[in-house]
């Protein structure tokens, strides 16, 4: 574990992360006060209902558009303090301190968004705890899809049998999740 660790290091260590997702109202370039004053309704209407019936629910059940304006509920790569981005988006992820709903929407270039996050992964130090049990966990996945390729290849010399790439994928996460390029 500790050998595994110091080669994958770089891998392991990292900032706080913030899982997040946004439904945003995209704002056509020029648009009017009208499109801007009702995208921004929509968005704190939403902001609105996740805080009251969960942020999935409402997440995951937004129409393609609202009054002509386009609508996207997206899932965003998880965000640390470094992470480029806008301002008002920093501000609105790091303000949290526990999943749910951000405070206010956010306006971008892009247009109106209703950001949420979904979990917080606090950082892993590189000679911290936390640091060798991730490092135990990869280091099991990876000896447990090496176990599994060897039995395959052995039952396959055996047996007249053939091995299909996506059956074996379908199977690999029963064996712990892919993490890193070792995976």
């Amino acid at each position: 574990v500790d050998t595994y660790l110091r080669e994958h290091l770089a891998e392991i260590v990292r900032e706080e992360q913030r899982d997040c997702v946004q439904v945003l109202v995209q704002v056509p370039p020029g648009a009017t006060e009208e499109q801007e004053r009702l995208a921004q309704a929509y968005v704190e209407r939403t902001l609105e209902r996740m805080r009251a019936e969960g942020v999935s629910a409402v997440w995951s059940s937004q129409p393609p558009e609202y009054q002509g304006l386009r609508v996207l509920s997206q899932y965003l790569p998880p965000a640390s303090p470094s992470t480029d981005m806008p301002d008002e988006f920093r501000r609105a992820l790091f303000g949290l301190t526990a999943p749910g709903a951000a405070a206010e929407p956010v306006h971008t270039a892009n247009g109106w968004h209703a950001v949420a996050v979904t979990d917080i992964h606090a950082p892993i130090a590189p000679d911290s705890p936390r640091a060798r049990e991730v490092a135990r966990e990869r280091l099991v996945t990876v000896r447990r899809r090496e176990a599994m390729t060897a039995l395959i290849r052995t039952l396959s010399q055996r047996y007249p049998v053939s091995v299909e790439r996506e059956h074996l994928e379908a199977i690999l996460p029963a064996l712990g999740e892919p993490s890193g390029p070792a995976t």
